[in-house]
């Protein structure tokens, strides 16, 4: 559909200007929002390089006595509205009647519906292919299918996150070459850094952040790298084409370093990120937003209409087939007469001194006027 045209505005030469002056330093917007506020900004993967970084020294204590990094630790579950991809918070668990919090949480129980549609999409393909789906060939015959429809899936299962605050420092760049981390910037003696925060998957921080601390670091009161440096490395050879942000967060790895000759700095990092607490993750950063139940319920609700209406077709249409009756000798017969028509005996009875007639395929070509 085309456009219409503009209503016609009438502005002042000042304003011309200020809309000209505004238009030249427009950026078209190629991320996906990831803060809703621009103070406190969100860790991007950088393709293919390193970064140094420091990650402030604050700890909270579990209720087992344990320490660990303060973090928003929580639950969320990956969604796929039309071609855009996000996580949304559980609210499983969770009861507070001032924010509608009854322990329930609508996208977990949107589940049975996303998964009874995977079912009957996957017997769908199967049938398509010949292959039963029980069948012992199917799991590799239709290895590409599942994988497919379940990445299609509008909700997934909950994963567990943590967000905290890191530091980035900046460092000497060399060309198209990595980032050299051992050389911070400094501009009249002072490092060049950005506070933000760091989202990550509780399993991925286990494995290759605070795996490779307890394996670098031999003192058993470090439970955290809380008060810790280290390199984030993103750098990989790819197998084909060219580097991207997916294959460099695959690739990362961590090395804590110790830079005494950076304390104060550390103690400075330490203070301007006190107010970086779980609960301002919770108000700032998309990932950890915390919804009440009725917002909850329509982004479920939007998500599930989809599923539920094409789940209800594959519904009408068993019920369809369960309803049409097996073809009989009578109701082939009834149908027949409804045009005039009488069923052809499939053998006459022998009449003494005539002949029979001769099957179909021995009538003889051109009697009937029809070429």
């Amino acid at each position: 559909m085309a456009l219409a045209r503009p209503k016609p505005k009438t502005l002042t030469p000042e304003q011309s200007q200020q809309i000209v002056a505004a238009a030249s330093q427009q950026q078209p917007k190629t991320a996906k929002e990831k803060s809703y506020d621009s103070d406190y900004p969100v860790f991007e993967v950088p393709i293919n390089d390193k970064v140094l970084i420091y990650i402030p020294n604050h700890r909270q204590t579990n209720p087992d006595g344990t320490v660990r990094l303060r973090a928003d630790k929580f639950t969320a579950h990956p969604i796929t509205d039309g071609n855009s991809f996000g996580n949304v918070r559980c609210l499983r668990d969770l009861k507070m009647p001032e924010l509608g919090y009854d322990g329930s949480c609508p996208l977990c129980e949107g589940m049975d519906d996303v998964w009874n549609l995977y079912k009957a999409e996957y017997e769908g393909v199967a049938r398509a292919r010949g292959v039963a789906t029980d069948a012992p060939e199917a799991k590799e015959l239709l290895k590409t299918e599942r994988k497919d429809l379940a990445n299609s899936r509008v909700i997934r299962e909950s994963e567990v996150w943590m967000t905290f605050p890191i530091v980035v420092v900046a460092c000497e760049k060399n060309g198209s070459e990595p980032t050299d981390t051992r050389k911070p910037v400094l501009q009249d003696n002072k490092l060049q850094f950005q506070a933000c925060w760091y989202s990550i998957r509780e399993m991925t921080y286990l494995d290759k952040w605070e795996k490779v601390l307890n394996d670098s670091v031999s003192d058993d009161a470090v439970a955290a790298p809380a008060g810790m440096w280290a390199i984030l490395n993103f750098t990989y050879t790819p197998k084909s084409g060219k580097h991207d942000k997916m294959g460099s967060a695959k690739s990362l790895s961590v090395t804590f370093l110790s830079k005494p000759e950076y304390a104060q700095w550390a103690e400075y990092f330490d203070k301007i990120t006190e107010g970086w607490t779980p609960e301002k993750a919770q108000e700032v950063v998309v990932l950890d937003a915390l919804r009440d139940m009725e917002e909850t319920t329509e982004i479920a609700d939007r998500l599930l209409k989809g599923v539920r209406d094409r789940l209800a077709m594959y519904d009408l249409g068993k019920a369809s087939a369960l309803a049409i009756p097996a073809p009989t000798s009578n109701s082939m017969e009834s149908a027949l007469s409804g045009f005039g028509a009488s069923p052809v005996a499939t053998q006459e009875a022998a009449v003494p001194g005539v002949p029979s007639a001769p099957p179909i395929s021995e009538m003889p070509v051109g009697t009937t006027g029809v070429q």
